[in-house]
């Protein structure tokens, strides 16, 4: 453990030099002290503000709601893209890349459920599941015909069994 390098730092002289302020700069330094245990505060209610598992919803997600109890099933607010890749894939660094997102993210793992009722959204606790499909050993056409919506289709089967 390193020495106080600075003698004019000690607990007797803390007390000197608190014992020596005015009552107004007494005040202030107390205020000061109290405005900087808030901000601690405050940060730790954030931290614990994203252990909330479930939550009321809000006034859009309500609208979705409605629209997905008229059209259960129906992707009215996802809108699924697909991207061509070129060139060597590193794909367990693309795994963990998304699963990193996925869980620092709470919206990507939030549904809607109705308890007693009333819609609430709830916080899965739930690791994503980046399935791979090799397509190395098709040939060209193959590859050119399997589609993204094949991949969603697969999706759905393996999370449905």
């Amino acid at each position: 453990m390193a020495a106080n390098l600075n003698p004019s730092v000690t607990d007797s002289n803390i007390a000197q030099q608190l014992s020596a302020l005015t009552g107004a700069k007494r005040a202030l330094l107390e205020l000061q002290l109290m405005k900087k245990q808030k901000r601690k505060e405050k940060t730790r209610q954030i931290v614990t503000a994203r252990k909330l598992k479930s939550a009321p919803l809000s006034y859009n997600q309500q609208g979705l709601w409605v629209l997905n109890q008229l059209m259960p099933g129906e992707s009215v607010y996802h809108s699924p893209t697909a991207a061509r890749l070129r060139g060597r894939l590193d794909v367990p660094a693309l795994q963990k890349a998304l699963q990193a997102i996925f869980a620092r993210h709470d919206g990507l793992r939030t549904v809607f459920r109705t308890i007693d009722g009333e819609p609430v959204q709830l916080v899965q606790d739930i690791m994503l599941d980046v399935p791979v499909i090799d397509l190395s050993a098709a040939d060209e056409t193959e590859r050119e015909g399997y589609s993204f919506s094949d991949s969603i289709g697969i999706a759905k089967l393996e999370s449905a069994g």
